[in-house]
């Protein structure tokens, strides 16, 4: 569901000075707000707030609520409706330099500061390079005087008839040798048993899983499962667009609480707001429309069986109810 829509960080400030135009346009023209909200359906405080800020932030003004009524303010106050809308994208968008009150108030366009430009930030920059000294070479390495060598002593033969002594009967009649090897034959063993018995205490475990890894699967699963949106619950007043879709409205019939029933010329693609308490009925060329209850997309074919579409409070809270569900 759509609320806001993005904008530059200039843009409330050029908003406010397009609604300050927009308001002192109506004001010279002698138009009151009370006619406005005649006209529009729209809160009084709401038209004010407009006048101040041009609702840029506020949760139930997106851009479709926002240029529809800017239209219908435009034509009330002698303003071309596509030439507000379009002053109006500027503001959203930080480039508005006051045309309306160039074109409507007699403002001069040389006394109209230009729109701020987006703040630069500074490069920085780079650090002289550093002097690099060169490496001191180390001192020559100093040779020492070469010394005699001293003769080898002279190695005397064995007397003929003389046999090395035998290995293997070394290590055999030396007791400790024979320990040691005893010893590294026992550990070896019992490393061997223990790996073997090891492997078949832990087959078992492997194969059926214990309750707490149960647990743990189930505690994922459930913590895998999405969160379900926040409940939209209906405002005292909340805003039913209608727009024409497939073709101009000649005119939709529109009957806002206990108000009288009205007729409404609505060109094709342009919409119009209705601020609602607790009953809207629609009559007439309802298969040309589309319908959004506080933003939300609402099916036109869900007609009575006098043709009508009757939106009241409860019947909107069970249908957002049910988007809930889903």
């Amino acid at each position: 569901m759509q609320r806001a829509f993005p904008m530059p960080a200039d843009a409330s400030a050029s908003g406010s000075l397009f609604a300050q135009d927009m308001r002192a346009i109506r004001e010279q023209q002698g138009v009151s707000i009370e006619a406005i909200h005649e006209e529009t359906k729209i809160p009084i405080g709401l038209i004010e707030a407009f006048e101040e800020s041009a609702l840029f932030d506020h949760p139930q003004f997106n851009i479709v609520y926002l240029r529809s009524f800017v239209r219908t303010y435009a034509e009330m106050v002698g303003i071309d409706p596509q030439e507000a809308v379009e002053a109006l994208d500027r503001a959203r968008e930080g480039r508005y330099a006051r045309e309306l009150a160039i074109a409507h108030l007699g403002l001069a366009a040389e006394d109209v500061a230009p729109p701020p430009e987006p703040p630069v930030e500074p490069r920085a920059e780079p650090e002289p390079p550093r002097s690099v000294r060169p490496p001191t070479p180390p001192p020559p390495a100093t040779t020492p005087a070469a010394t005699p060598l001293a003769p080898a002593p002279a190695v005397t033969p064995p007397p003929p008839g003389a046999s090395a002594p035998d290995v293997a009967s070394v290590w055999w009649k030396n007791p400790r040798i024979l320990w040691a090897l005893v010893i590294a034959l026992v550990v070896v063993a019992a490393v061997l048993v223990a790996l073997v018995m090891g492997r078949r205490e832990s087959a078992p475990e492997s194969v059926v899983g214990s309750p707490a890894d149960s647990s743990r699967a189930a505690e994922a699963e459930t913590l895998a499962v999405e969160v379900p949106p926040p409940r939209i619950v209906l405002g005292d007043t909340f805003v039913v667009l209608v727009r024409a879709a497939k073709d101009r409205l000649d005119p939709i019939r529109v009957k806002v609480d206990g108000d009288l029933r009205r007729p409404y010329w609505i060109e094709q693609d342009s919409a119009r707001a209705f601020a609602v308490t607790e009953q809207i009925i629609l009559e007439e060329q309802l298969d040309d429309i589309e319908v959004a209850v506080d933003g939300i997309p609402y099916p036109a074919d869900r007609r009575d069986a006098r043709g009508r579409l009757v939106l009241s409070r409860p019947v909107l809270q069970a249908y957002l109810d049910s988007l809930h569900q889903r």
